[in-house]
């Protein structure tokens, strides 16, 4: 899920950056750092609420999580690398 959402946020980086939305002193790096930790702190809420519950209740919101930053992942590399 980290590998996939780091992953997610460089593309989105590069995209704001390609389309010009970044400032002129801003990093692209710096800008995916700070939407990954974004990203990861959202997650991490999300699942903290069933911290100490059985698998079946953390496994299948762990496998939503993880599908919506692979479908993230996904769209921001098909915009940026076919446009």
């Amino acid at each position: 899920m980290t590998a996939i959402q780091f992953y997610a946020s460089l593309n989105l980086s590069k995209l704001i950056d390609y389309r010009g939305m970044l400032p002129e002193a801003t990093s692209p790096h710096i800008a995916s750092l700070l939407i990954v930790c974004l990203s990861l702190s959202i997650s991490a809420v999300c699942l903290r609420g069933l911290r100490g519950r059985d698998f079946h209740d953390f496994a299948p919101r762990l496998l939503g999580i993880t599908g919506a930053s692979a479908i993230a992942a996904i769209s921001f590399h098909m915009i940026l690398y076919h446009l």
